[in-house]
């Protein structure tokens, strides 16, 4: 992985550890999003699902890639104000591994293979063809920006446009490190241990 990506995500990982993370115990907002208006849970590869919702019904669709990895859609909800009542429907999207989408299992957390980003790259191309989206805009925030990066690179047709916030700044070899982080293996377990130390908390936390 190029050097200065897995500084980006070393870095974002070490934000959101030192900072207030939200209780990964399921409280009481939790259940009632999980059956609010708009959502929708895509199944990924027959495995896991994921958590999504619709706010809206305008013309332009814009899907939303919240950072961390492990953060959660919720800083983006202000958006619902002011978007939709001027002709955009908004989609929130919860990452594999994010609070409202499935808590990984042990099992899960050991396949390194979940935790790529190229990996995530296929979950976006899902959560698409889920929300039976031809084209969209792709709105990415941080971390959320390089993977709407590496997925407009893989699935060119389907993105409208691109439109970033917070993103780790690049100069040179910029097309060659996004075709990499497309379709390069590299873990971000591996790449950033503080990822799994929080995802292995979140199962700990889990109710049955």
């Amino acid at each position: 992985m190029p050097r200065h990506i897995l500084l980006f995500l070393s870095t974002a990982f070490s934000l959101l550890l030192t900072g207030k993370v939200k209780g990964q115990d399921k409280d009481s907002i939790y259940y009632v999003k999980q059956k609010s208006a708009g959502v929708k849970k895509i199944l990924i590869d027959n495995r896991f699902w994921v958590w999504t919702q619709k706010v809206g019904n305008g013309r332009i669709n814009v899907l939303l890639l919240h950072g961390g990895p492990g953060q959660t859609h919720e800083y983006f909800e202000v958006f619902s104000r002011f978007l939709p009542p001027a002709g955009i429907t908004i989609y929130f999207y919860d990452q594999f591994g994010s609070y409202y989408s499935q808590t990984p299992t042990q099992q899960q957390l050991n396949d390194t293979s979940l935790w790529k980003i190229s990996r995530y790259v296929d979950e976006v191309e899902q959560v698409r063809k889920g929300l039976h989206l031809n084209s969209l805009f792709v709105y990415g925030h941080s971390y959320g920006a390089l993977l709407a990066l590496a997925y407009t690179y893989r699935y060119p047709n389907h993105v409208q446009g691109l439109i970033f916030s917070d993103m780790n700044p690049y100069q040179q070899n910029f097309g060659e490190d996004i075709r990499l982080v497309s379709t390069k293996t590299d873990s971000i377990l591996s790449a950033t241990p503080s990822y799994k130390e929080l995802m292995q908390r979140k199962k700990d936390m889990q109710p049955y």
